[in-house]
């Protein structure tokens, strides 16, 4: 349990808070003299801290050794994956790595487009259309880059080469929002000293390997002082970090001054809170690239795939729109979507309650029997390949046979008269019997502006027809 479980788990138990007592982590000496202010909860909270209260097994964690595990470290072998009881910091003891292994859907929406990792894709970073479309925010579907905000500050910062994408990606981040991080890599008001150390980022510290940097250059420690320095401040491990603060406090103020070499250090120190890797900025910015690069060159392709893997939305639907491209509902001759120049048929699954299924289905039966060529003839097939009721008329709504009848309050009286054989030839004889009723009623029902706004938003959750 960390503090934060902590804290709940007290509240469960005594329903009171003080969580907010807690300046430093529950077990620091700083919090001492709570014990006799509120010793219960002082007390409970020591106790529950690192108390593990459950078993759980890390899916992406992965080991890598040339040892032979079982002789090393104890592992449980019942399952079809062996798993260790050790966690990663155990591990680290006797030699033992292990790796975080993480699957994305940008790599599954890659592949989509048959895209091959060679030398070319790590060279040829220069697509002025990328960047153009990223610095105009239309960024749906481009890896860390969704977001409003990531919206608004890709409009901000208007990156314009690889470099500066990289850059926008790790400011992208809570910690350097709130610590004014972006605002001052913008503006480009650091100081004359950092900014000739750091020319790449203009002077903002926003990277861990920075802070090795500076440690080396100003801070005069060795490289392995200068990672120790760096780990030592993300984990504020108080004893490690104490020999090197004041080495580095004290070779910086030569240079800066020991004003300036203090200032230094504690802006370091905040950093540290919300340190990022370069290398793990860069090789993201790879893959938001490419998706980028695949959305500039195909975009009908690109938006069509991108919702077949993360459905439709209202900010997509309006991102569509700004790249000029006609976005037409769903059709059922075209179950999977259908994408032409400046021109796109959303698929079927984006309809509440069809899914890939009934998608699948339906394509499948016109590969086998061809096209429908009406209502009545999907209605007769639906039966047969598993597609109910309750999803035609979900379709319906849809607008997903408007290419036969726009008319979609009809369509769902047709249904009732189609599964009773109700065809047109059928019709005088049911006529006989009811009278002038079912000839006349077609001629009663529409489908008014704003039935097709409910249906549609029922559907979809907004309207797409008139929107």
């Amino acid at each position: 349990m960390k503090s934060k479980s902590v804290f709940k788990k007290i509240n469960e138990i005594l329903n009171v808070d003080y969580s907010k007592k807690f300046k430093k982590p529950i077990r620091a000496p700083e919090n001492m003299y709570l014990y006799k202010k509120i010793k219960d909860y002082y007390t409970l909270a020591f106790y529950l801290e690192g108390l593990e209260t459950a078993e759980s097994v890390h899916a992406a964690g992965i080991i890598l050794s040339d040892k032979f595990l079982k002789e090393n470290i104890p592992l449980d072998l019942s399952r079809k994956v062996p798993i260790t009881l050790w966690e990663m910091d155990e591990l680290k003891e006797i030699g033992i790595e292990k790796f975080d292994l993480l699957s994305l859907d940008t790599l599954s929406l890659l592949k989509k487009f048959d895209f091959k990792y060679s030398k070319k894709h790590f060279q040829n970073l220069n697509n002025k259309n990328v960047y153009n479309i990223i610095s105009q925010g239309l960024t749906e579907g481009i890896f860390q880059l969704e977001s409003k905000l990531a919206k608004k500050l890709a409009k901000k910062l208007r990156p314009k080469n690889f470099d500066e994408l990289y850059i926008l990606l790790a400011l992208n981040r809570p910690g350097p929002l709130n610590s004014g991080m972006f605002d001052e890599y913008l503006e480009g008001n650091s100081k004359d000293y950092l900014k000739k150390l750091l020319p790449e980022t203009k002077g903002v510290i926003i990277f861990q390997e920075q802070v090795m940097y500076l440690a080396q250059r100003l801070g005069g420690l060795t490289p392995q002082e200068s990672d120790n320095f760096r780990k030592a401040i993300a984990k504020k491990d108080i004893e490690k970090i104490e020999n090197l603060k004041t080495k580095f406090i004290s070779n910086a103020s030569k240079i800066i001054g020991i004003n300036e070499a203090k200032r230094l250090y504690s802006k370091i120190e905040n950093f540290a809170q919300y340190a990022f890797n370069k290398s793990h900025s860069v090789a993201y910015a790879h893959l938001s690239y490419w998706i980028a690069e695949i959305k500039s060159l195909y975009p009908e392709n690109f938006y069509l795939e991108y919702i077949k893997y993360k459905g439709f939305s209202f900010e997509l639907f309006n991102e569509i729109k700004l790249m000029n491209i006609s976005l037409n509902l769903p059709s059922i001759n075209h179950p999977m979507g259908l994408t032409q120049k400046k021109y796109i048929i959303l698929p079927l699954r984006i309809i509440k309650g069809v899914g890939e299924f009934a998608e699948k289905r339906i394509f499948e039966d016109i590969q086998k029997k061809g096209k429908y060529t009406s209502f009545e003839d999907f209605i007769k097939r639906a039966k047969d390949i598993g597609i109910t009721r309750n999803i035609i008329e979900q379709m319906i709504k849809g607008g997903t046979f408007d290419i036969f009848d726009k008319n979609r309050r009809k369509l769902f009286r047709k249904i009732s008269e189609i599964e009773m054989y109700a065809s047109e030839n059928s019709k005088k004889i049911l006529s006989n019997v009811f009278g002038e009723t079912i000839a006349n009623d077609d001629k009663k029902i529409i489908t008014s502006r704003e039935d097709i706004i409910k249906f549609e938003k029922e559907v979809y959750g907004f309207s797409i027809s008139y929107t």
